[in-house]
């Protein structure tokens, strides 16, 4: 049997514990149980601010987890909830020893003049920067430079050139003669 822990949170109001009764109904035993008191939510979890939480570390086959995960998830009381392999006390120790250690008051800070006798600064190491070799260009005829209104002018959209209109195909053909004559004839009639 494999060492779990749940933390999970109901409405601050629920007293009954489905939690518990679960885990003894797929035959785990309860090792330590922790109300962690009511608080304040990060946000809104469906109607609620405030949620009551509750630690447990308990034994139970690995195979009988998942079920006990569902019975969790069906169970109305409890809002949210984790469940996760409890670590070994080896580690829970140390863990401890860590922030005990963060915990203790600073020792006394040194005065400046006291730094300075005991800390030696090491000279600064001159880095040299390697020299770039010269390569040899070769020989490219510059561009000429161009003068904005030239190159306003290869840029600008060429003029459209006028069309002579055309004219009548018969007016083409006859001569002037021809026309008087044809005039002639329409003012007669």
């Amino acid at each position: 049997m494999q060492k779990y822990e749940v933390t999970y949170f109901t409405a601050p109001e629920e007293k009954t514990s489905t939690v518990e009764d679960a885990i003894k109904e797929l035959g785990g035993t309860l090792v330590d149980t922790k109300d962690l008191g009511t608080r304040d939510l990060a946000y809104k979890v469906g109607h609620l601010s405030e949620g009551q939480y509750t630690a447990i570390i308990f034994e139970i086959d690995g195979g009988k987890l998942a079920d006990l995960e569902n019975k969790i998830k069906q169970s109305k009381q409890v809002v949210r909830f984790v469940l996760v392999k409890a670590l070994r006390e080896k580690k829970v120790r140390e863990r401890r020893a860590k922030t005990e250690i963060v915990k203790e008051k600073p020792a006394k800070l040194a005065e400046p003049a006291e730094l300075k006798e005991t800390l030696s600064v090491p000279e600064p190491i001159k880095i040299e920067k390697p020299q770039k070799a010269e390569v040899a260009k070769p020989a490219v005829k510059p561009k000429p430079k161009i003068s904005p209104k030239a190159k306003a002018k290869k840029t600008a959209k060429p003029k459209k050139t006028e069309r002579p209109k055309k004219k009548d195909k018969e007016l083409e053909t006859t001569s002037s003669a021809e026309l008087d004559q044809k005039l002639q004839e329409l003012v007669e009639d």
